[in-house]
């Protein structure tokens, strides 16, 4: 148990993994960062009993496949969803 008045080190943590997987350029982006780390960490529980190896190697791919954050590549998606529309339009 954690004293009053002194942080969890590890809620720290995960709300710093959340702004990083999140990302910066968006309004909401630590909050879907917020959601992707919850649902990396349920994914990671239900997968093994080495849920926390498995969570790392989860965050890392989440990093990697998404380097500007998940909001970014969501936005990314999105738009190129928008041009395939234009260009079925034209």
């Amino acid at each position: 148990m954690v004293p009053a008045g002194k942080g969890d080190p590890f809620i720290s943590a995960q709300l710093v993994i959340a702004i990083v997987l999140g990302g910066s350029r968006h309004f909401l982006a630590p909050a879907i960062g917020a959601v992707a780390v919850t649902v990396l960490h349920e994914l990671a529980l239900r997968a093994s009993l080495s849920h926390g190896l498995v969570l790392g190697a989860l965050l890392v791919a989440a990093v990697f496949a998404f380097p500007g954050g998940v909001a970014s590549g969501i936005t990314g998606v999105v738009d190129k969803l928008k041009a395939l529309r234009a260009l079925g339009r034209s």
